[in-house]
């Protein structure tokens, strides 16, 4: 998709579809415009790439400034919150095409919110400082902080500039503050943006959801366990239970390289 909406549970909906179950009420349209990335997160829904045909953000090619456009136009405007351009990708990775399509926006839509959700790296991708290309153009730039220090930052998002990333992304944010109104670093990670998040409504078959909830599950539960120094789960039996084979399965395999006996 290039151009949806995001309702309740995370679920990606086409534009049509959100005004048919959502009639009234304004809401945030969000910008598709690559699959490119320069990091590869560990977290990452892009490592989950069978999705629903009708749901799926992965596109097939990368959409020209005029398909965008014709996309926009199609907009309810008088239903928009605020326009959030991001990606199955990182967004600043068409740099050229991100502020020309932010400008059509802001030209044809004085008013309208315009956010830009990234992760903050473009300055290592274009070896210069490039807050200064957004003055005018975005009203709230969102960053993902994704972890507290270098180290942490390079492990779970394998960003291919090296352990340098970390302190560029910050500089960049703080670069950010001097041309943009409002600038927002979130603190991500495994449970806030995740390829088990919202499998249910990505994923094809019953099987991959299934193993998708379970990771979520020992995600979590090896982060609680660790704190509270937990060193057993228990686990029931239900013979003609799917969910519970599979997780159980999951668990006997993955608690143990976590420490943690299954029983």
């Amino acid at each position: 998709m290039l151009v949806y909406a995001v309702h309740e549970g995370g679920r990606y909906v086409q534009v049509a579809d959100s005004l048919k179950e959502q009639p009234e009420g304004k809401r945030g349209f969000y910008v598709n415009i690559t699959n490119q990335c320069n990091c590869a997160c560990t977290f990452c829904l892009r490592t989950m790439k069978h999705m629903a045909e009708e749901s799926t953000l992965w596109l097939k090619q990368e959409p020209s400034v005029d398909e965008v456009k014709e996309e926009l136009d199609k907009l309810p405007w008088d239903m928009a919150k605020e326009i959030v351009f991001c990606g199955f990708g990182e967004p600043t990775m068409r740099l050229d095409v991100l502020l020309e399509l932010m400008a059509y926006v802001r030209q044809k839509h004085l008013d309208m919110p315009i956010r830009l959700n990234t992760n903050g790296l473009a300055d290592l991708a274009y070896g210069r400082s490039v807050a200064g290309d957004f003055e005018g153009l975005v009203d709230t730039i969102s960053i993902s902080l994704n972890a507290s220090n270098a180290e942490r930052y390079l492990e779970l998002t394998r960003a291919k500039y090296g352990i340098g990333a970390f302190e560029a992304m910050l500089k960049f944010a703080m670069d950010c503050k001097e041309h943009i109104p409002n600038v927002v670093l979130h603190d991500t990670g495994p449970y806030m943006i995740s390829n088990a998040t919202f499998p249910s409504y990505f994923l094809k078959d019953e099987n991959a959801v299934i193993h998708g909830h379970a990771r979520l599950d020992l995600a979590v539960f090896t982060r609680i366990a660790k704190a509270l120094n937990v060193t057993v789960r228990y686990v029931g039996e239900e013979p003609t239970s799917l969910v519970t084979g599979i997780y159980n399965g999951i668990m006997a395999r993955s608690l143990p390289e976590a420490g943690i006996a299954c029983r």
